[in-house]
């Protein structure tokens, strides 16, 4: 895989390549990717990605968030009719692809449990503790 550094924590694909995924059965079509009923993923040039979100932005992650961001924008797109269960299968690809470039056990676990935990975060938000509205110019505080 080919990228380039954008700044921050962002990145850009130089290069296509296919990636094997665990996400089987999904014919896709996007842009700027396509994954095949195969689980094969392939990501065109341009593509870009925040990076490893609550990690570290080492090489051996790299890949690994790349194609789970592609395969979690996949699923969480309701047009896609991609159960929300196969966010498991891109969870178990994106630690297949981190053994793969090497990353250590103890990593990959933390890793995995990063991911987890921005996940519970999306399907179980934290309310908020100030509401504001608008119409009366009144901010409503829960305790």
């Amino acid at each position: 895989m080919k990228y380039s550094k954008l700044g921050g924590s962002a990145y850009q694909v130089r290069e296509k390549f296919t990636q094997q995924t665990c996400v089987k059965g999904y014919r896709i079509r996007h842009p700027l990717y396509d994954l095949y009923e195969d689980g094969s993923l392939t990501v065109y040039l341009w593509y870009s990605w925040d990076g490893a979100t609550g990690w570290f932005d080492v090489k051996s992650i790299i890949l690994a968030s790349c194609i789970h961001d592609i395969l979690t924008e996949i699923i969480n797109n309701p047009e896609n009719n991609v159960p929300p269960e196969m966010q498991a299968m891109a969870d178990e690809t994106f630690r297949k692809i981190e053994k793969a470039e090497d990353m250590p056990a103890w990593e990959r676990y933390a890793t995995y449990l990063v991911v987890r935990w921005y996940q519970m975060r999306k399907t179980y938000p934290v309310p908020p503790k100030k509401i504001y509205d608008t119409e009366s110019a009144k901010v409503i505080v829960r305790e």
